[in-house]
C-alpha cells in the first residue's frame, strides 16, 4: 500500500491514475493496497484511489468483483462526490454478478431520478441501470419511463445519455416482446 498511498499523495491528474490503474492489472501494485486506499476515511486519499478503479473497471473488471459489497456500503456516507461517481462510473463497465444486481440497481436509481446528484453520477447510474435491464428485461418500461420523464428538464449531457439509452431499452424491449 506504501507505493500506491505515497503516489496518490504526489497529486491528482489522468496520468497518476492511469499508471496506478496500469500498475494493479500488470500485478505491479495490488488491487488490495488501492481499495484500502479507495477505503480510506481520508476524504483526499479515497478521492484519488477512486479514479483509477475506473480504468481498472473498463480493463479488468473482475479485479473489482470481490470488492463489490463493500463498495455499496461505502456509498452509505460517501466522503466525495467522486467516490459516488467514479463508484457508479466502475460499475457501468462491469457483468454484475447476481448476488449484488438488486443493490446496485436500487442505489443507481436512486442516483438516476434524484436531480442533487451531479450530472455524470447520474448518466453512469442510468446506463448501470441499462445495463442490468439487459439481463432483466422486466425493469425497461419503469426505467424508460423515469429516463423520458427526466430527459426534458436537464443538461445536454444528461439528453443525450438518455437518448441513447432510451434507444438501447427500445431494443431490449423489442428483443423481449415487451
Amino acid at each position: 500500500m506504501n507505493d500506491i498511498l505515497r503516489i496518490l499523495e504526489s497529486g491528482h491528474n489522468k496520468s497518476i491514475a492511469q499508471k496506478i490503474s496500469n500498475g494493479v492489472i500488470n500485478h505491479q501494485y495490488s488491487i488490495s493496497a488501492l481499495m484500502s486506499c479507495f477505503f480510506s476515511k481520508e476524504m483526499r486519499i479515497c478521492q484519488r484511489a477512486s479514479w483509477p478503479i475506473t480504468f481498472i473497471a473498463e480493463k479488468k473488471p473482475a479485479l473489482l468483483v470481490p470488492y463489490l459489497q463493500r463498495m455499496i456500503d461505502h456509498l452509505d456516507q460517501p466522503n466525495h462526490d467522486a467516490v459516488i461517481r467514479n463508484t457508479v462510473r466502475s460499475w457501468q463497465f462491469m457483468e454484475i454478478p447476481e448476488d449484488y444486481i438488486g443493490p446496485i440497481y436500487e442505489i443507481c436509481f436512486h442516483y438516476l431520478i434524484e436531480p442533487q446528484y451531479a450530472i455524470a453520477i447520474r448518466v453512469f447510474s442510468m446506463t448501470t441501470c441499462v445495463n442490468i435491464a439487459t439481463r432483466f428485461p422486466e425493469l425497461g418500461p419503469e426505467l424508460t419511463s423515469v429516463i423520458l420523464n427526466h430527459i426534458d428538464h436537464n443538461s445536454a449531457a444528461f439528453r443525450s445519455r438518455g437518448s441513447k439509452e432510451l434507444k438501447r431499452l427500445k431494443h431490449i424491449a423489442k428483443n423481449n416482446h415487451l
